[in-house]
C-alpha cells in the first residue's frame, strides 16, 4: 500500500474551540466521509458537538493530543491511499 500526504485534504486543522473526542486509534483504515473527531464546546453546554469527517480514504496517520483544542489548531491527518 502506498500513502500520500500531498493533497490538502488529508490535513483537517479546526475551525471550533473546545474538548475533542477522536472516534480512531491511529493507524485505522478510514473511508472518504467516516467521522474522525467530536468536538464539544465547554462553555455553551446546550449546542450540539461539531463533527470533522474524513474527506479521503486512507490510514489514520496523526492527531491531536491534548484534549482542548483551538481554531486554527492541527486535529488530523489521514494518509490517503495511492494504487
Amino acid at each position: 500500500m502506498n500513502l500520500d500526504t500531498m493533497n490538502p485534504e488529508c490535513f483537517i486543522t479546526s475551525e471550533h474551540r473546545g474538548l475533542i473526542e477522536m472516534c480512531y486509534d491511529l493507524g485505522a483504515q478510514i473511508r472518504e466521509g467516516d467521522l474522525l473527531v467530536v468536538i464539544h464546546e465547554p462553555d455553551r453546554t446546550g449546542t450540539a458537538p461539531v463533527e470533522y469527517r474524513s474527506k479521503v480514504d486512507g490510514l489514520f496517520m496523526g492527531r491531536h493530543f491534548l484534549s482542548l483544542i483551538r481554531p486554527g489548531d492541527f486535529l488530523a491527518v489521514v494518509a490517503a491511499t495511492v494504487d
